[in-house]
């Protein structure tokens, strides 16, 4: 795939995704002021000292099973969460 095939999400965004064994903090890093987009807090089943693998890709979802969206993969102790991208 070249450069022109990507999808503009690939070639626009700069979200960026860090964790701790609390929550996970996603932020556009092309925004003038860095604040947080989302944070998203460990599931209440994860061990307390669980810490999140995060993950960016494409992929479908069960609510759109027809078109590949950007994802965050976030996975936490036994639990994997998905955030879709809206570009």
């Amino acid at each position: 795939m070249s450069k022109t095939d990507k999808p503009s999400f690939c070639r626009d965004a700069c979200l960026t995704a860090f964790g701790d064994n609390e929550t996970v903090t996603v932020v556009d890093m092309k925004a003038n002021e860095r604040r947080p987009l989302t944070i998203i807090k460990r599931p209440y089943v994860c061990d307390d000292r669980a810490i999140p693998m995060c993950s960016w890709g494409y992929g479908l979802t069960p609510a759109d099973r027809n078109q590949s969206k950007p994802l965050l993969a976030i996975a936490w102790d036994k639990v994997i969460k998905l955030m879709t991208v809206n570009e």
